[in-house]
C-alpha cells in the first residue's frame, strides 16, 4: 500500500517524524514491558494495565491538545493498549519477553503511522 504524496510532503522532516513515531512506540511499549516485569503482573491481569495505560494516554493527549474526543479515537487507543499489554503478558509468561516486546513495538508503530497517514487526530 502506497502512502499518498501528502504524507511525506506534510513536513520537510518526514523522516524525522517516522523516527519519532518509532521512538514513541519503543518508549511506550518499553515502559509497559518494564511495568509488567517489575510488578510481576500475571497473564490475565495485563488487560487492566492496558486499560489504565490507554486511559492515561487518552487523558494526556486530549488535555495537551485541542482535539475532538470521539468514540473512534478513544476506542482505537484503548483497544491498542489492551491488545499490546496482553501480547506482552503472554510472551513474558512463555519466557520469550524480547519477542513480545518486538511484536508490540511493531504493532504500535504501525498504529501510529496509520494515525498520521489518516490524520485521525485532527483539530476540532
Amino acid at each position: 500500500m502506497d502512502f499518498p504524496d501528502s504524507f511525506f510532503q506534510r513536513n520537510c522532516f518526514s523522516i524525522f517524524w517516522i523516527y519519532q513515531i518509532l521512538l514513541n512506540s519503543f518508549i511506550e511499549e518499553g515502559v509497559k514491558f518494564l511495568s509488567l516485569k517489575g510488578w510481576k503482573i500475571l497473564h490475565p491481569y495485563g488487560f487492566f494495565l492496558g486499560l489504565g495505560w490507554g486511559g492515561m494516554e487518552i487523558f494526556a493527549h486530549y488535555s495537551a491538545k485541542d482535539t475532538q474526543l470521539n468514540a473512534v479515537n478513544t476506542g482505537a487507543v484503548l483497544i491498542l493498549q489492551i491488545i499490546t499489554a496482553g501480547i506482552l503478558c503472554y510472551f513474558i509468561k512463555k519466557k520469550k519477553p524480547i519477542l513480545g516486546l518486538l511484536i508490540t513495538i511493531t504493532i504500535h508503530t504501525g498504529f501510529n503511522l496509520l494515525i498520521v497517514w489518516l490524520n485521525i487526530w485532527s483539530k476540532s
